[in-house]
């Protein structure tokens, strides 16, 4: 099984070139290219969203003060200073001093002069049992995270895809050229020896007129492939970069040939979009919860222990807890629950139609493997065959030259076994780029590119 790695890379300031594999010029591509760097940005979004979402669960410190005086007269001072705790689970610890006097105080809010203190717990029944709006958008927060992270996977691979075709389009013209100076060179050879044959009189003047007409029309295909060798080098320079600059490959750039092994991979569990479906039905899931979560009433409950601060004592001392402290409830229920059932429905609906876009999807991508797999098998044989053909059509070739220089054959028939010859070289060479295609196909569908030597 051949592999051909490519690219030989020369910066702008003309150092010597440097042949280096597929594998490290992806490596050079995901390193430098604006767009790797931009995948690389959009897979570290998530960790601040996540970060974001966090903040739901810190302390937060509040203080509130409110005084009047008119005419010499103190009318009020309230101060009320409060530490609330937020608990992932879905109450809050709280905590506070208090210290309100003055003329025209409301009796409700008259304190000590010491001032009050209290520490209490303030939930809603339903949320602690089930779940509450806090940890619903932390945990979206967290599967955002990973939808972001699979995006910049995508983004990488798609640009590693391209650059993995471009590179065997560069392959495909490269070894095309070859093919043609090496093709030139026979046809230059021929004509001088047809020429001279031809003036010491042992051949016609048409077998040099043939060779010559041979000869002209294999310069002419050479300066179309060094044309199109030219165009391909400047479309692999797109993914060059070096510390944010772009450059170009140099015309002394030449792909490398070498063997490589292909790896393996689970595609279902690392392709983008299947992972993007069952991230979507993960969130589906979470809203669904947190759906569910409304057929229930909001039973909301409170308790606070108030100390005197000047007198702080065990709240289980002379039944101190239950003789001081404030408690609150309340409870909102919507009778039918049209809200609720409107949105568990759509949600439930939604989740669905996900299922079914992930079964889509799965049989989709193992046809597509099968394809790329069933395709691989059928190019890795005709790569095989196409040598044994090179093989025997060189045997050919030299056997035709050789009763050519005794001046048993023809220019036109020594030109026949060429021909035949240079188009099984350039049929191997089409094999072998839509391997490498082949390949960049198959690891695109899993995600990721992994190539090992």
């Amino acid at each position: 099984m051949i592999r051909y790695l490519l690219v030989l890379i020369l910066f702008p300031w003309n150092l010597a070139a440097q042949e280096i594999t597929l594998n490290d010029f992806l490596k050079l591509v995901k390193e430098n290219h604006p767009i790797a760097k931009a995948a690389v940005l959009t897979n570290s979004s998530g960790i601040w969203e996540v970060l974001q979402s966090k903040g739901a669960f810190d302390p937060v410190l509040n203080f509130n003060g409110n005084q009047k005086k008119f005419k010499g007269n103190d009318y009020f001072t309230y101060s009320q200073t409060q530490l609330k705790i937020p608990v992932f689970y879905g109450f809050d610890i709280k905590t506070g001093y208090e210290r309100n006097y003055g003329n025209l105080l409301d009796n409700e809010s008259i304190t000590p002069n010491s001032g009050l203190t209290n520490i209490g717990i303030q939930l809603s029944l339903f949320d602690v049992l089930l779940t509450d709006e806090r940890r619903y958008q932390y945990r979206t927060a967290k599967i955002n995270a990973l939808q972001l992270k699979n995006e910049g996977n995508k983004i990488l691979s798609k640009l590693l895809y391209d650059a993995n075709k471009e590179y065997a389009e560069w392959f495909l013209t490269y070894s095309y050229n070859l093919v043609r100076i090496n093709a030139l060179t026979l046809a230059e050879e021929r004509f001088k020896n047809t020429r001279s044959r031809f003036l010491g009189g042992d051949l016609p003047s048409i077998d040099t007129i043939d060779a010559y007409s041979e000869l002209q029309k294999r310069q002419i295909e050479l300066a179309q492939s060094r044309f199109e060798l030219n165009i391909k080098r400047l479309k692999v320079s797109i993914f060059l970069w070096k510390d944010s600059i772009p450059y170009n490959l140099s015309e002394s750039a030449i792909p490398s040939q070498k063997k490589a092994k292909k790896i393996d991979l689970s595609a279902d569990s690392t392709n983008p979009e299947i992972i993007k479906i069952n991230l979507k039905i993960n969130q589906l899931k979470l809203d669904q919860k947190i759906a569910f979560r409304s057929f229930f009433p909001d039973i909301n409950l409170g308790y606070n222990l108030l100390y005197q601060s000047d007198k702080l004592k065990s709240p289980f001392e002379d039944n101190y807890a239950g003789n001081n402290y404030k408690i609150m409830g309340g409870i909102y229920f919507p009778i039918l629950m049209r809200k609720s059932r409107g949105k568990y429905n759509l949600v439930d609906n939604k989740n669905k139609v996900a299922i079914l876009e992930l079964k889509d999807a799965l049989r989709t991508l193992q046809n597509n493997l099968d394809i790329n797999k069933k395709e691989e098998i059928y190019l890795n044989s005709q790569v095989e065959s196409q040598l044994q053909n090179i093989d025997i059509f060189n045997q050919l070739v030299n056997a035709e030259r050789k009763r050519f220089l005794i001046g048993e054959s023809t220019v036109f028939l020594m030109n026949a076994r060429e021909l035949k010859f240079i188009e099984s070289k350039y049929k191997l060479i089409d094999f072998q780029a839509k391997l490498l295609k082949n390949w960049g196909e198959y690891y695109y569908l899993a995600g990721r590119f992994q190539l090992q030597e």
